[in-house]
């Protein structure tokens, strides 16, 4: 990682990371908790931008994500009480957050993504970090998404119009949606559930 945050009661504010080494997250926390990241701008990650791993009590906020080179701007292992608001994503087409499990909100958020290659951009991948992975954590994803905004790009590949993707079999995971707006659910009249693809067994 570029900048990797191992300790307790952090605030990171008005700073930019970028990451230069093959495989690198611009940053990432590992083990910390109590963590701020607030007005910071972090890109060309490798591997991704952001990693949050082993972490609790964590807020990303007016924060901008852009131009990942690996898999996606932010993903959360093995973490609990994790929380995204007023942030951009920009010119994604993975992860943007992944949740592997513990509670978390992903509030009035921004999403712009401009990426042929992909057809759906995640907010949210219950229990599992990836479709395949079979492992659950614990406690599982407990999450609140609400009031994000996504909007396409001039290129996007829009064949699927979900924007939130979820996936758990793990008891106890679910999710709560209110007020999301994208390509899968462009106004409000619609159900909450339009905007996302929801696999597994999960409440909603």
């Amino acid at each position: 990682h570029a900048i990797d945050i191992r300790t307790n009661n952090v605030i990171i504010h008005n700073v930019r990371f970028r990451a230069d080494l093959v495989g690198d997250d611009a940053l990432a926390l590992l083990g910390a908790t109590n963590v701020v990241i607030d007005h910071v701008s972090v890109s060309w990650g490798d591997d991704g931008n952001l990693d949050i791993i082993d972490s609790t009590d964590v807020a990303v906020e007016s924060t901008i994500m852009a131009e990942y080179i690996g898999p996606g701007h932010s993903a959360n292992a093995r973490s609990n009480r994790v929380s995204y608001h007023h942030n951009l994503f920009s010119t994604q087409g993975g992860r943007a957050p992944a949740f592997g499990n513990g509670d978390g909100d992903i509030v009035n958020n921004v999403v712009y993504r401009n990426d042929i290659n992909f057809q759906m951009a995640g907010f949210a991948a219950l229990t599992q970090i990836g479709t395949n992975d079979q492992t659950q954590l614990s406690p599982p994803a407990k999450i609140n998404i609400i009031g994000n905004y996504y909007k396409p790009g001039p290129v996007e590949n829009t064949v699927n119009s979900q924007q939130v993707y979820t996936y758990s079999s793990a008891a106890g995971a679910g999710v709560y949606f209110s007020g999301n707006i994208g390509p899968g659910r462009p106004n409000n009249s619609l159900p909450e559930t339009a905007i996302a693809s929801l696999e597994g067994n999960i409440p909603v």
